[in-house]
């Protein structure tokens, strides 16, 4: 129960944060909103909101937590700290390098497709940063940990609103929505609707399968984020 509430308070979060860069998209667009010399206003608002919301949530979890990791510890014995603690260093390393790599593949991949800078960004970029994500998820949810599964996708799309904040800081023109495609806009407000989606399905929690495969949640989010890549690759700028 408490694992089912923090979920929803992650996901009530991401709704707030994501509709408030969405909201700010417009104003900086204009160059009419104020700005604190070359960082926008909603920079230190987020930088404020991320570790308060990622406090109350470690508070909450750290029981839960440590009870599931005492569970299941007697499965790596046999591991020591400094294995694990190299293990996830080379993992970082290597996800880190291609990251660094990753934006020149994708600028001469929009050049060779003739997509638009938002389309690259928002599905093939966005797909292959949020690979890692999907297969620790998934190597966590054969560990039986379904509510760290959730967990992880959920800071970590609270930590993408957070580097909104932190790309701000360093991008010395002006603030940074000011100069990206109002096309961001519609996908700001689709990722609203598709985590007011994921909350309801929290509540719900439906039982019934489309065609006995995924319930209609996961159908319906499909559903929502399809249309917003065509809008994307017809409107993108």
């Amino acid at each position: 129960m408490q694992n089912t509430i923090l979920s929803r308070f992650s996901l009530l979060a991401c709704l707030a944060v994501i509709g408030f860069v969405g909201f700010n998209l417009p104003l900086y667009r204009d160059a009419t909103f104020p700005a604190i010399g070359h960082v926008g206003l909603y920079t230190p608002i987020i930088l404020l909101l991320y570790p308060l919301v990622m406090r109350s949530l470690c508070r909450c979890e750290k029981q839960p937590l440590g009870e599931y990791v005492e569970e299941r510890a007697e499965r790596y014995a046999q591991t020591s700290m400094r294995q694990a603690s190299w293990g996830f260093a080379i993992s970082s390393a290597a996800a880190v390098a291609a990251g660094i790599w990753l934006p020149f593949i994708a600028k001469d991949l929009g050049l060779a497709l003739g997509w638009e800078r938002s389309l690259v960004g928002t599905l093939p970029v966005a797909a292959v940063t949020s690979a890692p994500e999907a297969v620790a998820t998934l190597a966590t949810l054969r560990l039986g940990a379904v509510d760290l599964a959730i967990g992880n996708l959920l800071g970590s799309n609270l930590f993408a609103i957070a580097l909104i904040a932190i790309d701000d800081l360093a991008y010395l023109p002006g603030p940074l929505l000011a100069d990206v495609s109002i096309a961001h806009a519609a996908s700001s407000f689709l990722a609203m609707m598709m985590s007011g989606l994921a909350v309801v399905g929290l509540l719900l929690r439906p039982q019934s399968r489309v065609l006995r495969s995924v319930s209609w949640i996961s159908l319906m989010l499909l559903v929502i984020y399809l249309p917003n890549s065509l809008f994307l690759y017809l409107h993108g700028q």
